[in-house]
């Protein structure tokens, strides 16, 4: 294999450790739930997902803040009945990509490391 197999070997891998991104997770819609105003949130009506942040659920009602709205924008604030909600999930973009990429870069580095000793192609034993 050359240098450029390991290089097309090592991309292959970061594709494919893109699709583990972590970040979101499902929690019940209870009748009352209050989640932090910098927290977003993905609430599935229908099929589609809509972006808040600041979640409130108080009996029949589901209220948040679209993002990215500032979270104090209180005329901003949107109201869905609470059977039409499907589903809510939490989650932390911003930190999610952070973790994956540390994970691919991690993944990426043993891969190419593996590969150079393996093959001898970086020249390292010369």
């Amino acid at each position: 294999m050359s240098h450029r197999g390991v290089v097309a070997a090592c991309l292959a891998v970061a594709l494919l450790l893109s699709g583990c991104s972590a970040g979101w997770s499902r929690i019940p819609v209870e009748d009352r739930l209050a989640v932090p105003r910098q927290q977003q949130v993905q609430v599935w009506r229908g099929g589609q997902v809509l972006h808040l942040q600041g979640l409130i659920v108080v009996g029949d009602s589901v209220r948040g803040i679209p993002f990215p709205r500032p979270p104090g924008c209180d005329t901003c604030r949107v109201a869905l009945a609470r059977a039409e909600v499907d589903s809510v999930r939490v989650g932390d973009p911003v930190g999610a990509l952070w973790q994956s990429a540390l994970i691919a870069g991690g993944v990426l580095g043993g891969v190419y490391v593996i590969m150079c000793v393996r093959t001898n192609l970086c020249g390292w034993y010369d």
